[in-house]
């Protein structure tokens, strides 16, 4: 109970319980209800099919296991095993130890102890990733507010070019009079019309 593969006090209680249940005669009373009530301290209304922890617990506790047994206790003659489909552990003496009763936990152990190195790659990789797709996403969103008010700049400049235009338009009746009230000189240019015509001077 002391090895570094059972530092978690979640398992150390969970294997203890199941070890020492076993070890009294009474492996019928380890149930998926009877653990997460008496060791992970749910409540009585607690439902093994809809919380899960015993079932993610017995995961870590065979993992924890398996590890051990290739690691700390690779020259222990007892191996202490937890089948899966049931959380009543197994108890047999190593050269009779059932391969079978931890086949998941021990490949997966041993498949990221030789990968350890691989795996810490990979997770700095994917951390690397995640900071990329951050900035590229406020990047874009900078660029999209840009955008944005660039199209709201051009709207409004084409909006006063249009006002400016209808402004600028003469009305085609009065170009139409212009010559009203003019009248030629001498030399043939127009000359506005005094305005004292038939005044008999």
């Amino acid at each position: 109970m002391g090895s570094t593969s059972f530092a978690s006090p979640r398992l150390k209680a969970f294997l203890q319980f199941v070890v020492e249940r076993t070890l009294a005669g009474q492996a019928e009373s380890i149930k998926g209800y009877t653990i997460g009530t008496m060791v992970f301290g749910r409540s009585d209304d607690f439902d093994p099919a809809t919380d899960p922890i015993v079932r993610v617990e017995a995961v870590r506790l065979r993992m924890a296991l398996a590890r051990y047994y290739e690691e700390e206790g690779a020259d222990n003659p007892v191996v202490i095993s937890m089948p899966a489909g049931g959380y009543v552990p197994k108890f047999s003496y190593r050269d009779q130890a059932d391969v079978s009763a931890l086949p998941k936990g021990g490949l997966i152990a041993k498949a990221l102890q030789q990968r350890n190195g691989d795996i810490e790659q990979f997770r700095n990789s994917l951390a690397n990733i995640r900071e990329r797709i951050a900035e590229f996403e406020i990047e874009l969103a900078v660029s999209r507010f840009i955008v944005a008010q660039a199209e709201a700049i051009v709207e409004r400049n084409d909006h006063i070019a249009r006002g400016s235009v209808a402004e600028s338009i003469p009305d085609d009746r009065l170009s139409g009079e212009s010559g009203v009230g003019e009248e030629p000189d001498n030399s043939g240019s127009v000359k506005p019309n005094s305005g004292r015509a038939g005044s008999g001077n």
